[in-house]
């Protein structure tokens, strides 16, 4: 998630900051950046290249493009481009902090972030992937310490609020991170973003306010129609809720967005053997097992161990 934050800011950064050899391959290599296909962006971002191998844009959508498809080397060279060329740009500084948090190099990515921050005081990735690397580290407290500071420097800004709560859900502090998206949404009212409502529906899941949650995760869904998390977490509050045919749809979504995931197989064998339908829910008890899920084998003695 602090990925999709830090590619919503790069994308206003592509279109505003600096002028791009090409802006209209510069612009469809972000807008793929944004939905997360990475493959296509980053072709856009190689055909700009080859018409302006200087282009800091595309090196930064390269480095970008590589890191979310995992080729963290090749992704570091982009980086490491794009900074040389340009080594007081606070954009070129973040960009290669990301990559080193990617790689596992917190102090490096800090390092990185303090200068861009140096550079523009309000470059709130920086600050946000500051607080990530300390997070990494083991040190919430520091983690948090940044996530605040820039907060009550920066009031207004939404993307800092959901950093904030991302990290209050990944400490279980549910309330805290309720509050922090709510925030984060009235702020931003005309383009509340996926992300928030996504894990504002998780701290609900996990305090059992399962309307709430599901009404998140509705509007996740709609953001996000191809998003199998979406799915899949609506898909758990319809079961907890026992909504059981709506729970099997959601499921049934989410494996067609993501399929061979042990997980949902799981869930779609719970939620139809709530519905008594013993037959589908071996199958997929079956397939989750097959892929180690020891709950699904379980299941398997218990209940599908005649057939």
């Amino acid at each position: 998630m602090y990925r999709s934050l830090f590619l919503l800011f790069l994308f206003s950064f592509l279109g505003s900051n600096l002028i791009a050899q090409n802006p209209t391959l510069i612009a469809s290599g972000n807008a793929n950046l944004l939905k997360k296909n990475f493959k296509e962006a980053l072709n856009d971002f190689t055909q700009a290249l080859q018409e302006n191998p200087s282009s800091i844009q595309a090196l930064c959508g390269s480095a970008l493009a590589n890191n979310g498809l995992g080729n963290f080397s090749e992704a570091l060279n982009f980086a490491e481009s794009a900074l040389k060329l340009a080594p007081q740009s606070d954009i070129t500084n973040t960009t290669k902090g990301e990559i080193l948090v990617s790689n596992k190099d917190y102090a490096g990515a800090i390092a990185l972030f303090n200068k861009a921050t140096d550079l523009n005081k309000s470059n709130f990735q920086a600050y946000i992937g500051k607080s990530k690397a300390y997070n990494l580290l083991g040190d919430a407290k520091e983690a948090y310490k940044v996530l605040d500071n820039a907060i009550a420097a920066f009031p207004s800004s939404a993307e800092l609020f959901i950093a904030r709560g991302l990290l209050n859900n990944s400490k279980e502090k549910y309330s805290k991170a309720l509050s922090d998206f709510d925030k984060a949404l009235s702020l931003n009212e005309k383009n509340n973003t996926f992300t928030a409502y996504y894990n504002r529906g998780i701290a609900y899941q996990f305090l059992q306010e399962y309307e709430p949650a599901l009404a998140d995760f509705n509007k996740a869904a709609e953001l996000e129609p191809t998003n199998a998390n979406a799915f899949y977490s609506r898909g758990l509050t319809n079961y907890q809720m026992g909504n059981y045919e709506p729970a099997v749809n959601d499921f049934l979504r989410a494996d067609e967005l993501n399929p061979n995931s042990a997980v949902t197989y799981y869930n779609l064998g719970m939620a139809f053997y709530k519905l008594e339908k013993l037959n589908d829910a071996c199958m997929y008890f079956h397939k989750s097992c097959g892929m180690k899920n020891t709950n699904a084998c379980k299941m398997i003695i218990m209940v599908c161990s005649e057939k």
